[in-house]
């Protein structure tokens, strides 16, 4: 038994975790179901803490952590034995969406990491990607954009505040310390423009959205920015979005022409 309890604290035959995800995909502000399967090692090991992790993966490789909640359950998990543990994990409103319509948004990687933590053995772990849908003011823009000619080609999760990337734009209504960008080309032959890049800043009552137009002077270091921002309130009807976004585009290319 002696050379039993130690091998565990060295990571074999230990007990592990797997967490199995009861929701389809799930939007920014909404509940993520998941129930955690346990399974004994070798031998009966006290358990410190069952937690659950929201992570999001930066642009840079790096993960963030938006949140980690504990499970409660049995502090012992014998020998051998199986137990399950449900959870509700809450998603903040500004969490990083990863699919519009049918499409997974190139880019992207959250999920769920499940930590299983024991006095004195190597911490077994697992991690479940999920699949995060935009909310409906989201989506309306994103569909405004295939509409008006654009094309999505990448996502990026960036650290720090969208109001020193989108400079002029006020945006002080998420609560994150990351923002998304969506990263879009242009229609053929659009003038002044040779990149789109759009954020959502979004609370429970409204999204903001803000559009960066990006113009290229040889090479990307010597692009031209221009920044505006939009705001959808979550309860009214949709505004024209093809009319907003089309008439700040044109308005650039007057500029430029």
């Amino acid at each position: 038994m002696g050379i039993r309890r130690l091998l565990t604290r060295l990571g074999w035959g230990g007990a592990s975790v797997e967490t199995v995800l009861r929701d389809g995909p799930v939007a920014p502000g909404g509940t993520l179901h998941g129930r955690v399967h346990i399974e004994g090692g070798e031998v009966d090991q006290r358990v410190d803490r069952l937690t659950v992790g929201l992570v999001v993966r930066l642009e840079d490789y790096s993960d963030v952590e938006f949140e980690r909640i504990d499970v409660p359950g049995d502090p012992v998990v014998a020998r051998g034995a199986s137990a399950v543990r449900d959870f509700a994990l809450r998603l903040p409103w500004d969490m990083p969406v990863t699919t519009h319509g049918d499409r997974r948004l190139k880019g992207m990687d959250v999920g769920v990491n499940t930590q299983l933590h024991i006095a004195g053995a190597v911490d077994p772990g697992d991690f479940d990607p999920f699949t995060v849908d935009p909310l409906p003011a989201q989506a309306a823009v994103l569909d405004a954009l295939e509409r008006l000619g654009f094309s999505f080609f990448t996502a990026a999760v960036k650290d720090g505040d969208p109001a020193a990337a989108y400079p002029g734009t006020g945006a002080g209504r998420g609560r994150s310390p990351v923002y998304q960008e969506l990263r879009f080309y242009p229609p053929v032959g659009a003038r002044g423009l040779d990149r789109l890049d759009a954020t959502f800043v979004s609370a429970a009552g409204a999204t903001d959205v803000l559009l960066r137009a990006e113009t290229f002077d040889g090479v990307m270091s010597d692009a031209s920015r221009t920044c505006t921002r939009f705001t959808a309130d979550h309860a009214a009807g949709a505004p024209d979005w093809d009319a907003r976004i089309g008439g700040w585009l044109a308005g650039l290319a007057d500029r430029d022409g």
